[in-house]
């Protein structure tokens, strides 16, 4: 257990992965060079002005001194301005760059197959993207310092061995020591900024679940419990946060001994050496001047360990994201039509990781039919779905959608061939018509206002104050149910795919939206291979072969009409609908 106890090593191969994003944008890294190596350069110009306006006003050069100050004038301003160039390149760069690598890391969450985002939070992954990759900025702003500081630590160093090698050995006495200390104080930070982050991203999930799941907060009282959770995660982000800002106090004592025991020294030391001869003053001035050349730099070397030991972890969060397989790509075209019939399952295995949901499922879909799924909870039914559109990968089995097997099927063409209308149809919070046109964006209004009037939701989003243009809300808030779903159907329509797949499309509607959206699919589903998958067997009647699964395979098929008329695990499921439907009101007529 004792390595649990050791600080995580700073990931320098993420780190260099990191800054070559940087590479991307050539013309600011010239212009960040080039400010960089001018202020470097022009900086030591300062302390050979002290030391010869000193030395020069001493021998009593008066001429000499109106000429070097003026020189002094004019090299401070080039100064100013290299470095006013320095810093807007680099709060450029770093900018573009930080902005690439949140597109990648975007676009690559997008790519990631379903089983792998399911070990993700929502809120951990917008974590990722907002307070790590800000966490990162600040290695990319300190890049010319990986430059300016080295050069100006050696330029300086050297200068003042020029001056006085024994003043020199004697003012960098302590700084190894000062070095020392520092890296023993700030090697913890690195483990605490680690365990901080992941606790911002718990307190953000949770703060998101808590915003989403308001309504069912409010119902059932919990906003007590939900409360003392948040605040059991934030007390955890401030210790961890309060752990490192203490460790950074504590790194200003080897700042405070590489200020302070130099500035005695030279001054004590130095002027006795001048005292001797064996230094003039405008050399002991300049000398003064260039321990800042030497201690500074050694700050910041300091610092920048510090920053790495705390962007470290947020780097390794990035690149655990960046670095997770996408989903495969390339793969075989899939017909729009085949002789072969629309869909198949062949002896498919599946789980999610724990018991097999599917253990052996088979069936066959021809073209043109409509076939409903149905079974208790948990039997696979959805997961059929899913598996079609590519989202899982079966364990063992083939399935092929117009005759070309999934596993050999390039996935942007297969999902290209296939609808789907979802139990909670999912809209972002931008306008109706946008969100009916995610289905096919080149498609113009009128497109979209006929797929909405196919989908019986057109009169009620004209009667909206903003009608078409109305903003749908967060996950379609502004919205009931009924009117998300034909919204969902509309998009259906709008992409004209010759297989629907229907998953619970009545399931939380009251009894005057369901037949709205019944109405709906059934114009939907003419000329299209149609699966559909649903608790309320009302929504069943209209399909050419009904499946019943359980165990993870289909043990009985057939129609609405013949399953009821033999003793069928439908016709038991359909009995307890009509009953559970059909219950309360006869208990009422026999009262």
């Amino acid at each position: 257990m004792k390595g649990s106890h050791r600080a995580p090593r700073i990931e320098w191969r993420l780190l260099s992965r990191f800054l070559s994003i940087l590479g991307q944008h050539r013309t600011w890294i010239g212009s960040a060079a080039a400010s960089t190596l001018a202020v470097t350069a022009v900086s030591f110009a300062g302390p050979y002005f002290v030391r010869a306006i000193a030395d020069s006003a001493i021998a009593g050069d008066l001429r000499r001194v109106v000429v070097l100050l003026l020189a002094s004038l004019g090299v401070a301003l080039f100064e100013s301005g290299a470095g006013y160039a320095k810093a807007v390149s680099m709060a450029t760069l770093s900018s573009l760059s930080i902005r690439d690598l949140r597109n990648r890391l975007t676009t690559h969450i997008q790519a990631l197959p379903a089983a792998t985002l399911d070990r993700y939070h929502s809120g951990d992954l917008v974590s990722r993207l907002n307070s790590d990759l800000d966490s990162c900025e600040t290695i990319c702003r300190r890049v010319p310092d990986y430059v300016h500081q080295p050069l100006q630590f050696l330029g300086g160093l050297t200068f003042m061995f020029l001056l006085s090698p024994k003043l020199t050995l004697v003012t960098c006495a302590a700084m190894p020591i000062s070095v020392f200390v520092f890296e023993r104080v700030v090697r913890p930070m690195q483990q605490h900024s680690a365990k901080a982050m992941e606790s911002l991203a718990a307190t953000n999930a949770a703060m998101q679940d808590a915003i989403r799941g308001a309504p069912i907060v409010r119902a059932f009282n919990l906003q007590h419990v939900l409360s003392e959770h948040f605040h059991t995660l934030a007390k955890t982000l401030e210790r961890h946060g309060m752990a490192n800002r203490k460790k950074g106090i504590l790194a200003w004592i080897p700042f405070l001994m590489l200020r302070y025991i130099p500035q005695l020294i030279v001054p004590l030391y130095g002027g006795y050496l001048a005292f001797r001869g064996e230094i003039s003053l405008g050399s002991l001035l300049a000398f003064d001047w260039l321990i800042w050349f030497v201690f500074l730099p050694l700050e910041a070397l300091l610092a920048w360990i510090r920053e790495l030991r705390e962007s470290s972890p947020a780097l390794a969060r990035c690149y655990e994201i960046l670095d997770a397989p996408a989903e495969r790509r390339g793969g075989n075209p899939v017909p729009p039509v085949s002789r072969d019939g629309a869909v198949a399952f062949d002896d498919v295995t599946f789980s999610y990781g724990g018991a097999d949901v599917l253990d052996g499922l088979s069936f066959h879909v021809s073209s043109g039919r409509t076939v409903a799924l149905v079974g208790s909870s948990g039997c696979g039914k959805s997961t059929v779905l899913r598996l079609l559109c590519g989202l899982y990968e079966p364990r063992t089995g083939e399935i092929r959608v117009h005759g070309q097997p999934i596993s050999k099927a390039a996935l942007g063409s297969l999902r290209s061939r296939i609808s789907l209308v979802a139990q909670d149809t999912h809209l972002f919070p931008i306008s109706i018509a946008d969100n009916i046109a995610m289905a096919r964006p080149e498609a113009t209004r009128d497109d979209i206002v006929a797929a909405a009037k196919a989908a019986s939701a057109h009169d009620f989003i004209a009667a909206l104050p903003d009608g078409y243009d109305t903003l749908a809300g967060e996950l379609g808030n502004r919205l009931s149910g009924g009117e998300r779903q034909r919204i969902g159907l509309a998009r259906a329509f709008l992409k004209d795919a010759p297989i629907l797949l229907l998953d619970e499309p009545t399931a939380s509607l009251d009894t005057e939206s369901e037949a709205r959206v019944l109405e709906a699919i059934r114009r939907l589903s003419q000329g299209r291979t149609t699966l559909v998958v649903s608790h309320r067997l009302s929504a069943l009647r209209d399909a050419d072969e009904i499946l019943v699964l359980a165990d993870g395979r289909v043990c009985e098929r057939g129609t609405h009409e013949s399953l009821l008329e033999a003793d069928t695990l439908y016709r038991r499921f359909y009995e307890q609908q009509v009953v559970s439907a059909q219950g309360p009101a006869l208990a009422v007529e026999e009262a």
